[in-house]
């Protein structure tokens, strides 16, 4: 009986740890994303010279 419960809670602490690191990775990749827009204005890459002259 000992042993399936020391098993069991393994077990799920097991997939907890998984999980945190799933969702902080998440959420890391969210804020770098979120990060990433707000440092490029509107008009920062805009070439405005005519795209039929050649180069």
């Amino acid at each position: 009986m000992r042993f399936w419960l020391l098993f069991t809670i393994i077990c799920v602490a097991i997939l907890l740890v998984g999980v945190l690191i799933d969702w902080r990775a998440k959420r890391k990749k969210q804020t770098l994303l979120i990060d990433k827009d707000k440092n490029h204005s509107i008009d920062e890459g805009y070439d405005p010279r005519n795209r039929d002259d050649p180069m």
